[in-house]
């Protein structure tokens, strides 16, 4: 969009929306997420969705999720104009900096981030690239506009400058210079510019850049539901196993004579809905002991005892945060046949239930239009361990006090380990006289608020394999008092125990517990 009274001003977030024509903006200005190289999470440089933007899929829908547009799509799609300057700041990567929490790398992994994220923006026409994570740019606006400064005097007085320079020939853009201005000679990496030559004062003030043109797509954007399409809901692969790919399919009904592009892509946001459980320390440390205070003085008032830390020392403050993974829009590339769109999905990486949002985008991973993405329902999605348990049974009974019912509850093994190592005999004896076995548990929990004893918890055997269910009966003996109870159903096995304290969810099932009725003929009190 380009501001009133600043021409060829141009926001980060509609930067890839411009033709590819000869106009296009002087000065891009973005602040958001990074996603650079080298990383972590590849092996190798991936231009896709590195070294660029982290955009809205979808426009008007949220400020939250987002969408990588990597190095390949600045080349291909944008045309900056002649002497154009990007500003990038409060990102990971684009200055050498790694992400919160994560470990910094060399110098020459610096060098490597902040080169190649200022080379898409090079290819697309601009003569520099300057990367702040530590301030916004109003500096550098102001010397870009105001003609006092040029761009690297600029850089190199910001209140942010950390007097520590180093420059370096640029690998990926042959012909430009580089620098990084470290907290330390070898790390702290907040500040970069890669640029051709020096921008001049006042240059884009002076007329250096051009007019932006026409959006690169119409504002709604192409769409599959202006052509009749309809959605059915998707649907997953199973077992739902925390960290393994697994098949989303979504069917398409598409009307006679209506011809879909074959490279359509998926795009997955998962967003977890609780949080995830981890196993809990096996050995604790126990607790310390408790020492006799001593009498105080009679002649002398006791001295107080400074204060005891109960916290570590809080760390630096910092203008970039680590993102947070039900942010990001991961886009995947499908096969349609049959009608059927199906692409390889991977699971979040810890238990819990989860929310999936999808959405669909053209081939260029430019997302289709709202009315088509309203087609597309959220899954709420239960992600499993590789040790768990689903369960299903009625929601709510009522049963007689102290008398006893068989519940029957579909017990399901949702991982992909069995709960015992032992199968379960043949001969009709009590499985507690054989080899341990796995029991499903029903332990009771008193709704009216009275401090009441519950009775003992149900219990059940339940050998179920993975990847199976069985229904197993559980007989369910009420407590003697009248009054509202919640039966938590869990699984308990030999190995690891309660598998509701490993994080898997428990059912619960709400039990209404009456006074039985007074014989027939009896007088009323």
């Amino acid at each position: 969009m380009d501001e009133p009274g600043h021409p060829g001003l141009l926001a980060g977030c509609d930067v890839v929306r411009r033709t590819t024509g000869d106009a296009g903006a002087s000065i891009v200005i973005y602040l958001g997420h990074g996603n650079g190289w080298p990383s972590p999470y590849r092996s190798s440089p991936y231009p896709r969705t590195q070294n660029g933007f982290g955009l809205n899929p979808v426009a008007g829908v949220d400020d939250v999720a987002h969408q990588y547009f990597g190095e390949s799509y600045l080349a291909r799609d944008i045309r900056l104009a002649p002497g154009a300057v990007v500003l990038l700041h409060h990102l990971c990567y684009a200055s050498g900096n790694s992400e919160p929490g994560r470990p910094e790398g060399s110098l020459d992994t610096a060098v490597q981030r902040a080169d190649n994220y200022a080379a898409g923006f090079l290819r697309a026409g601009a003569i520099a690239v300057l990367a702040d994570a530590l301030t916004g740019p109003a500096p550098y606006v102001r010397a870009l506009f105001e003609g006092r400064k040029s761009l690297l005097a600029a850089w190199r007085g910001a209140a942010t400058a950390q007097g520590n320079v180093v420059s370096f020939a640029s690998t990926r853009t042959p012909g430009f210079t580089a620098f990084l201005d470290p907290r330390q000679p070898a790390g702290g990496f907040f500040r970069s510019l890669v640029l051709e030559r020096d921008v001049a004062p006042g240059a884009i003030a002076s007329g250096a850049g051009a007019p932006g043109g026409e959006p690169f797509w119409p504002d709604t954007g192409p769409s599959l539901a202006a052509l009749g399409v309809r959605i059915a809901t998707p649907t997953l692969g199973t077992p739902l196993v925390a960290g393994t790919d697994r098949e989303l399919s979504i069917a398409l009904d598409v009307p006679n004579g209506v011809s879909l592009e074959k490279d359509i892509q998926l795009g997955v946001r998962w967003t977890a809905l609780d949080p995830g459980a981890a196993e809990p320390d096996p050995s604790p440390s126990p607790a310390p002991a408790p020492t006799a205070s001593p009498e105080p003085s009679a002649t002398a008032p006791p001295t107080a005892s400074p204060p005891t830390a109960l916290v570590p020392e809080p760390p630096d403050v910092s203008n970039i945060r680590a993102e947070d993974p039900g942010e990001l829009v991961t886009v995947s590339d499908t096969t349609l046949h049959g009608g059927v769109l199906r692409a390889a999905v991977t699971l979040p990486a810890v238990p819990g239930s989860y929310r999936l949002t999808m959405s669909l985008h053209d081939p260029d991973g430019i997302a289709y239009d709202r009315a088509t993405q309203a087609l597309l329902p959220a899954l709420i999605v239960q992600v499993a361990g590789t040790l768990s348990a689903g369960f299903s049974a009625d929601d709510e009974i009522t049963v007689v006090s102290d008398r006893t019912v068989v519940l029957p509850v579909r017990v399901a093994n949702t991982g992909t380990v069995a709960w015992a190592d032992t199968p379960p005999l043949d001969d009709p004896i009590d499985p507690r006289d054989a080899a341990p076995v796995p029991w499903l548990v029903g332990r009771w929990v008193r709704l009216d608020g009275l401090v009441t004893a519950v009775p003992a918890p149900a219990t059940a055997p339940a050998f179920v394999a993975p990847g199976s269910s069985e229904i197993v009966h559980l007989p369910v003996a009420a407590p003697p008092e009248a009054g509202t109870y919640l039966l938590l159903l869990d699984v308990d096995t030999p190995a690891a125990g309660s598998l509701a304290a490993l994080g898997n969810a428990p059912a619960l099932v709400r039990i209404i517990v009456v006074a039985p009725e007074p014989p027939t003929g009896a007088a009323p009190r």
